[in-house]
C-alpha cells in the first residue's frame, strides 16, 4: 500500500478541485445557457446535444479524477480540448460558455501530469488533436443536418 505524504495529499486536493469546479461550472452554464435560450426560441436538437455531450464530458473528468485513473490526464486534456473545439465552433451561440469549464480542466490535467511525471506537450498536443476532432465532427453535423449550409 502507497502511503500519501502532504505534498501528494495537496497536489490530489488541487487536482480535485478543479475537476469539480470544472464539473459544476459546465452544468450550470449550460443551465444558464439552456435556459437562455428557450426563453428567446426553441432550443435546437444539435445545441441540446452539444451542452448534453459537453457535461457527460466533464463527468467523466471528475471521476477519472477523483478514482485516480490511470489515464485520467488523457482524459482531461481530451475534454479540454473537446470543449475548447465547441468554444471555437460554437462561438457565436453557444460555445465561449465552455472556456471556463475547459480552463479549469486544463489547470486539472497539468497537475496530474505534475504529481505522474507525465508529458505536459504531449496531453496539449492531444488537447489540440480533440479540438479539432470536435470542430470538425461539429461541421460535419451541421452540413448534414442543413444541406444549404455555406462553410
Amino acid at each position: 500500500m502507497q502511503r500519501t505524504t502532504p505534498a501528494t495529499t495537496s497536489n490530489r486536493s488541487f487536482e480535485y478541485l478543479f475537476a469539480i469546479t470544472g464539473l459544476i461550472v459546465c452544468v450550470l452554464l449550460s443551465m444558464l445557457v439552456r435556459s437562455r435560450i428557450a426563453g428567446q426560441q426553441p432550443v435546437p436538437p444539435l445545441g441540446e446535444i452539444y451542452m448534453t455531450e459537453m457535461v457527460a464530458l466533464s463527468l467523466l473528468v471528475a471521476i477519472s479524477i477523483v478514482q485516480d485513473y490511470a489515464h485520467a490526464g488523457v482524459i482531461t486534456w481530451s475534454v479540454a480540448g473537446a470543449q475548447l473545439g465547441l468554444a471555437y465552433i460554437g462561438a457565436w451561440s453557444i460555445g465561449l460558455a465552455y472556456i471556463p469549464s475547459a480552463l479549469l480542466f486544463v489547470c486539472a490535467g497539468i497537475r496530474f501530469d505534475r504529481r505522474r511525471r507525465q508529458s505536459i506537450i504531449l496531453h496539449l498536443a492531444l488537447a489540440i488533436l480533440a479540438a479539432a476532432t470536435q470542430a470538425a465532427a461539429m461541421l460535419i453535423i451541421v452540413r448534414l443536418e442543413t444541406r444549404n449550409a455555406f462553410f
